[in-house]
């Protein structure tokens, strides 16, 4: 079972990618990213929706969302290497 893949009590919000939906905190997230933080504080009960434009040639997969979520939270323990560097470059121009 993936922490991110079903509901906790902690969680409330949806992240949603390539109609997966993985479910987090608010305030981890809106902590760990500005871009996050202010579209929470417009949207508070919307779903965050990460989307790369262009499906066929896809640069990112569920796998790395999950290990970017691993990084921010605290309880993972995650390096940044060369297979999943592709989704922090991503979201840093999201």
């Amino acid at each position: 079972m993936d922490y991110f893949n079903t509901p906790n009590e902690f969680s409330d919000v949806k992240i949603s990618f390539k109609n997966i939906i993985f479910y987090a905190n608010k305030a981890i997230l809106s902590e760990a990213s500005p871009i996050i933080k202010a579209f929470l504080a417009i949207e508070p009960d919307s779903t965050f929706i990460i989307d790369d434009d262009d499906d066929e040639q896809s640069i990112l997969t569920s796998t790395d969302v999950i290990d970017f979520l691993k990084f921010i939270y605290p309880q993972f323990t995650i390096k940044i290497t060369e297979q999943n560097s592709k989704i922090f470059f991503f979201c840093c121009w999201v």
